[in-house]
């Protein structure tokens, strides 16, 4: 064997060990424990905070403002999820829902396209949510849906924050689409 022929196993064994890690890696990142991803969603990002501020909206964007945002304090858990794509917005919208209600959640804010709001393509809270996105049908192929809700517990309340919105087949940044899934625990 030439030196050539070395650095070229080498660098496979390589290749292949990174691969293995990195598919172990994704294999190891779960679902928040109160709240599982939508069946066949595939997991794109997940980020904890130890404490930090939420923005919870909890009524529809009106003149180019929320008409409420409750602010919370807390461990904040954020998915993004990649929708299967033979699902539409208002199955896995709807899916959330009876999930969370089954939970024991209350729900303190649903809504779907128009129902958000007035029309308009807005990034205000797209660190959390994406982007708030109604009415626009090229940016919004199929209807936007968003749902807030609080489970009390005496351990503390959790709120939960969920916007569905369509994988576009155009290309859009992966931050824009998907499902956004927020996880609040207030201590």
């Amino acid at each position: 064997m030439n030196y050539t022929t070395i650095s070229r196993h080498v660098l496979a064994a390589a290749a292949l060990v990174a691969l293995h890690t990195s598919q172990a890696s994704a294999q190891a990142r779960e679902d928040h424990p109160l709240v599982p991803r939508f069946v066949g969603s595939t997991l794109l990002d997940d980020s904890s905070v130890t404490t930090d501020e939420y923005p919870l909206i909890t009524g529809p964007l009106k003149r180019g403002k929320f008409t409420q945002v409750q602010r919370l304090e807390g461990k904040i858990s954020h998915f993004h999820y990649k929708n299967p794509p033979d699902r539409s917005t208002f199955e896995i919208f709807k899916a959330y829902r009876s999930s969370l209600q089954e939970a024991g959640f209350q729900i303190l804010f649903s809504c779907s396209d128009l129902q958000c709001g007035d029309p308009a393509n807005e990034d205000f809270y797209r660190r959390w949510i994406g982007r708030w996105c109604e009415g626009i049908a090229i940016q919004c192929p199929e209807p936007m849906r968003y749902i807030a809700a609080k489970l009390t517990q005496p351990t503390g309340d959790v709120y939960v924050a969920i916007q569905v919105r369509t994988n576009t087949n155009f290309n859009v940044p992966q931050f824009q689409d998907g499902t956004f899934l927020n996880v609040i625990e207030v201590k």
